[in-house]
């Protein structure tokens, strides 16, 4: 199970990984397979520099160190809740620069030591 992400880095990072976390949750409470389905479910996400309809992402401007620690956050929360795994998806244009796929990559790998 694949649910994409698109959250504005804005906010509380955990308040936003619990919302995100709804359709998961809701999925636990349904019927045998669909319980099943939590457990293998894969958090996709942008690394938020190309801001556009439907992609969240940087929407404040922040500078790097910023949403990497908003993204750190998110993340660890997810990961709290239990996830399979964390993906990454859209590097292109702004998101598609060495530091940015470094930055998105070092989250991920942060999620995958937790989740």
């Amino acid at each position: 199970m694949f649910g994409l992400w698109n959250p504005a880095c804005a906010g509380n990072p955990q308040n936003a990984a619990q919302a995100h976390a709804a359709e998961q949750r809701e999925l636990a409470r349904r019927g045998t397979i669909r319980k099943e389905l939590p457990a293998r479910y894969v958090v996709g996400m942008t690394p938020g520099w190309h801001l556009a309809r439907g992609l969240g992402g940087n929407v404040n401007g922040w500078p790097p160190g910023e949403v990497n620690r908003w993204r750190a956050k998110y993340v660890d929360e997810r990961a709290r809740i239990g996830v399979f795994g964390f993906g990454a998806y859209h590097f292109r244009f702004e998101n598609s620069s060495e530091q940015v796929m470094r930055d998105t990559i070092a989250g991920l790998a942060r999620g995958l030591g937790k989740a």
